[in-house]
């Protein structure tokens, strides 16, 4: 990624958690934009804050935004740390206002996201996934969205521009605990466009007497990148509420 310029880039700190926000200056050098300060470190433990906000967005999939400090007194060094922030290259946005309809079993009730591509190019090669646990009482155990048969407690459809399809419940590998996959599909999405992707779901089972919520999350990948951390490019989620039908 070409260096950005210094307006760019945005780096502020402070003393504590309440102190006011001071920008720190930026300048060029050795490939990097670099800033200074001097600082007192009396004996014990002082607390520094920092932030970085950056003005400018990525121009592929995996990038990342680095900051390092080193602490010095003259020519010694005393210490030193790095941050790292990925530039997200998408964004997931949930439709409407507030967490949508309750899920009954008297009708379908309707979810919906879009997946805004935020590259000056394509995004070409991407996995798109729709998931759906289930937390039980006290916000603990969180799964599948099961009834007491074991069978999925739902049936869920798709929007796939031409009309509503039925899809296939399964289960998400190498998640503990397993949820309940839902849509899994190759994505393309047309430079600064975006996708909108709509599902609707029904009970078939009373899931209020067996959870206290659930959520329907979304999260968009990149199959190249086998690092699952590096390969989710964004995850979004919608709280889902019960019907108590």
């Amino acid at each position: 990624m070409a260096l950005p310029g210094a307006s760019a880039v945005k780096v502020e700190y402070r003393d504590g958690e309440k102190g006011p926000w001071k920008r720190l200056a930026l300048a060029a050098k050795g490939g990097s934009l670099r800033g200074a300060l001097v600082m007192d470190v009396p004996v014990g433990t002082r607390q520094r804050w920092w932030r970085i906000t950056p003005a400018f967005g990525p121009s592929d999939v995996a990038q990342n935004l680095e900051l390092s400090g080193v602490l010095r007194k003259g020519g010694k060094k005393f210490g030193e740390s790095t941050w790292e922030q990925p530039l997200r290259p998408v964004d997931i946005l949930a439709d409407g206002k507030g967490d949508g309809p309750q899920l009954s079993s008297s009708a379908w009730s309707e979810y919906a996201v879009r997946v805004r591509n935020l590259l000056p190019g394509p995004l070409d090669g991407l996995k798109f996934e729709a998931e759906l646990s289930c937390t039980g009482a006290g916000g603990e155990n969180e799964g599948p969205c099961d009834g007491t048969d074991g069978e999925p407690g739902f049936v869920a459809q798709y929007f796939d521009g031409g009309g509503w399809r039925p899809l296939e419940i399964g289960e998400t590998s190498g998640v503990t605990p397993a949820k309940s996959l839902l849509l899994q599909e190759a994505a393309h999405i047309p430079a600064k466009g975006e996708k909108r992707y709509r599902f609707r779901l029904k009970a078939t089972s009373p899931l209020a007497k067996h959870f206290d919520s659930g959520a329907l999350g979304f999260r968009m990948l990149d199959p190249k990148l086998k690092n699952l951390q590096d390969a989710v490019l964004d995850y979004g989620a919608l709280r889902i509420r019960f019907d108590a039908s």
